[in-house]
């Protein structure tokens, strides 16, 4: 459902692109209104099935499925590489973690306009590594500010004692 919704959505924003008077008809910002409406709902039933994934079956698995939903084929490939998750971690460790991969993955899908992301995570004793790249628009890191979704990375980052570094060039991508 989520692909099917954001397919959508993107098939709206490319009429919008080219016809300005669909932005005034009535119709258009209603559908468009109820599109953000089942979007938000959709997105919050997924947060809350994924939160059941990851307590039942661990981040490896949550990390598939999130990986499984955003796949849409011809229009975006995702590639997750997971090493070293045979054992659970610590469950308030996988929330954080997972929340940190949506949301990078949210600012992907929001601003990045990529055809490919990648996903990977590593962990080895005493470390714990998450990529995530894209292959979209980039930005200039000098003149960006983190909006909310970088912040909460941020932050999560913080109370796990971790740090995040982005790695992103116009044209060329984010990691």
């Amino acid at each position: 459902l989520g692909s099917i919704l954001g397919g959508i959505k993107a098939h709206m924003s490319s009429i919008e692109d080219r016809v300005e008077q669909l932005q005034q008809d009535q119709q258009y910002q209603k559908v468009n209104r109820l599109l953000e409406q089942t979007t938000s709902e959709l997105r919050q039933i997924s947060h809350d099935m994924a939160a059941a994934t990851l307590n039942r079956f661990g981040l490896e698995k949550a990390l598939t499925d999130l990986r499984d939903t955003l796949h849409i084929s011809g229009r975006m490939h995702v590639e997750l590489k997971a090493f070293g998750l045979d054992q659970r971690l610590e469950r308030s460790v996988e929330i954080a973690l997972y929340r940190i991969v949506q949301e990078l993955v949210s600012n992907v899908l929001k601003h990045a306009k990529a055809s490919e992301l990648s996903i990977g995570v590593t962990r080895a004793p005493g470390r714990l590594s998450i990529v995530v790249s894209d292959n979209g628009v980039g930005f200039d890191t000098a003149q960006q500010n983190d909006g909310m979704g970088l912040g909460n990375v941020r932050s999560r980052a913080a109370s796990l004692g971790a740090t995040v570094l982005v790695d992103s060039t116009p044209g060329k991508g984010t990691t």
